[in-house]
């Protein structure tokens, strides 16, 4: 099979941008209890420069419960994107992933502005991530944690694999007052050609 010629697009990108943000969560680095929520709304119509429109909104809600008397902590997590127009797959790296470290993990990293219809004039693409995570202390500085991801594809996409993505794992984290080390192990339960096996996750930070 002949591989596609790689090529280059220069295009232009005229975008105004609001934003909300509600913080109530103890630590942003090390969360025990509170909650977290973000909305962005992204506009980048023709008239504003951009050589194809879009239309883009994350909305993010992060819940953190820790059970009483313990250091316990089960943290919830609920993402939704969508965004329409030709454009939107000009702005690919600022899209939310289906797979990934901070995500779905036990799955490659997916972009939903590859992932489009090729000619589609207004395609629409969109993902809700959910993520389950029970966080329990070890010993000295480090913890463990297991949890659940699922995402869900919707819109107008061609992808060979399951549009239901599912996993399972755990991890152990290495935690300071300025930072948190961590190492995940995802097991994908929906399979794909791509995605067969666990995969394992080196990252600095929480998942969320």
């Amino acid at each position: 099979m002949t591989e596609p010629l790689p090529t280059s697009i220069r295009a232009n990108v005229g975008r105004a941008f609001v934003s909300a943000v509600v913080d109530a969560r103890d630590n942003a680095i090390d969360t025990r209890r509170g909650w977290f929520h973000s909305s962005s709304y992204e506009l980048a119509p023709e008239w504003l420069g951009s050589t194809l429109g879009f239309r883009k909104y994350l909305g993010q809600q992060f819940v953190f419960l820790r059970a009483p008397r313990t250091s316990v902590v089960l943290g919830s997590a609920a993402r939704f994107e969508i965004a329409t127009g030709p454009g939107q797959d000009f702005i690919i790296t600022e899209r939310l992933r289906a797979g990934g470290a901070n995500t779905v993990r036990g799955y490659d990293d997916v972009i939903l502005g590859q992932l489009t219809t090729p000619g589609d004039p207004n395609p629409r693409t969109g993902l809700v991530v959910l993520n389950e995570e029970l966080r329990f202390p070890l010993f000295w500085r480090f913890r463990g944690a297991t949890f659940y991801d699922h995402a869900i594809l919707f819109g107008d996409i061609e992808f060979p694999g399951e549009r239901n993505r599912n996993s399972v794992g755990g991890g152990v984290r290495l935690a300071f007052s300025f930072l948190i080390l961590r190492v995940d192990y995802g097991y994908p339960l929906s399979k794909d050609a791509q995605n067969q096996d666990g995969r394992w996750y080196f990252s600095i930070g929480q998942a969320f």
